[in-house]
């Protein structure tokens, strides 16, 4: 939940994107969309990998 909470700050607000506006050339939106990709990318690994932790856990293998 606290991820949740953390990362609501960046996405609703779209802060970090907000820095961009002053930038002096059109290309750092590339970079930040590059940027975006490999962190949006890497995210879903992580949580794909703690949910296959969990599932291994006895805390999951009390509801099968």
């Amino acid at each position: 939940m606290w991820s949740w909470f953390c990362n609501a700050a960046m996405h609703i607000g779209m802060s970090d994107l907000s820095v961009f506006r002053y930038a002096r050339k059109a290309s750092a939106g590339w970079t930040t969309a590059a940027g975006m990709y490999v962190g949006h990318y890497m995210a879903w690994i992580a949580a794909a990998l703690l949910y296959a932790v969990y599932l291994k856990s006895p805390e999951a293998q009390g509801y099968a």
